[in-house]
């Protein structure tokens, strides 16, 4: 059994789609094992999974643990210097599903930073209230050195991406729920149904590059209203990526989808097919993301308005030289992936 396919089984018995037990694994193999699944983010699950049969991976666990422990103060530190600034914000990503998805298991979820979403007219008052906590750093990105914790600021939900998405930063504010009422009185969280569309429109920008976030999909499908999420994926124009989501789900993980998202269903190319067969069997370049999530996006001034978008070097901080350049070594990426063999197969 390959490594890629152990972390699928790990997955699944997490998830609860097949029997407990730690998959068979080789001790030749553990290193290996341990480099995918931290790869994929997925350190912490892998852990929880074999712990119970492994002292090295119950050791593990503890780490993640103690990782996220810290993790979770901070942000509660975070909390409460924003209250006393009168200030709110959304917490995204990682940092949401740790407290939303992964209470019961706190080290399963790794978490690498912290993204907060503020409104436009705060992001220079987040900014120093960050800075009045101990980080460093001016416009989004902010560092606490001796915490080694990094926090991005965000005044949109999306970089990069204008007009792709009918995303309503107004509505998301207005639907938006306490991230955990018992807890904190600043930050917040999307409703179920605006963090399952968030989450697929940022699994596939990034390629689908960290199999946990098709886990965290898996979870959040469990808590959404299938009829509310669905218009509101056509509202938003990111049908296309909420489906990729579920086919991912029940092809890597065999999420039982189909009884309750019986109507969500969209007649794939076959392109996309391929796409997101390499995808589950974890042998497609994430850079292709990108370019899969143009074509996602219905309408061809819709598409070449996002292109333009991606390829252009406003905001990426490069001129067009430079920006041709890491275009041309994206391409070279991608198709040396393409033509590599498969260096998981036994």
């Amino acid at each position: 059994m390959n490594a890629s396919q152990i972390l699928l089984d790990c997955g699944k018995v997490f998830l609860g789609n097949a029997p407990p037990g730690a998959p068979a694994t080789q001790a030749a193999k553990v290193n290996e094992i341990s480099q995918a699944a931290s790869r994929e983010g997925m350190l912490g699950l892998v852990a929880h999974v074999l712990s119970p049969s492994d002292l090295a991976a119950g050791q593990l666990l503890r780490q993640e643990a103690l990782r996220n422990l810290i993790w979770t103060a901070e942000i509660a530190r975070i909390d409460r210097g924003f209250q006393r600034v009168g200030l709110e914000a959304m917490v995204l990503k990682g940092g949401a599903m740790l407290s939303l998805l992964y209470q019961d298991a706190l080290a399963v979820r790794f978490l690498s930073d912290l993204d907060l979403l503020v409104r436009p007219e705060d992001l220079a008052k987040a900014g120093q209230t960050l800075r009045g906590l101990g980080y460093r750093g001016d416009g989004s990105g902010f560092l606490h050195r001796e915490l080694g914790l990094a926090v991005d600021l965000h005044h949109e939900p999306f970089v990069r991406l204008p007009g792709a998405f009918g995303f309503s930063p107004a509505r998301i504010w207005s639907d938006s729920c306490p991230l955990d009422p018992a807890r904190y009185g600043a930050l917040r969280a999307m409703c179920a149904e605006d963090s399952f569309l968030y989450a697929c429109v940022h699994a596939l920008k990034h390629g689908y590059s960290k199999a946990m976030w098709i886990i965290d999909l898996a979870l959040m499908s469990r808590l959404v209203d299938p009829q509310l999420l669905w218009s509101r994926a056509v509202q938003s124009r990111c049908e296309r990526a909420v489906f990729y989501a579920l086919v991912l789900c029940e092809a890597m993980f065999k999420e039982p989808l189909d009884a309750r998202f019986h109507f969500a269903f969209l007649r794939l190319n076959f392109l996309e097919r391929k796409y997101l067969d390499g995808v589950a069997l974890r042998r497609m370049a994430p850079d292709l993301g990108k370019l899969v999530m143009v074509f996602s996006v219905p309408g061809w001034s819709s598409r070449l308005a996002l292109l333009w978008s991606l390829l252009s070097p406003r905001g990426s901080g490069l001129g067009w030289l430079q920006r041709l350049s890491e275009l041309r070594s994206k391409l070279a990426r991608v198709i040396t992936a393409r033509r590599a063999p498969n260096i998981d197969q036994p």
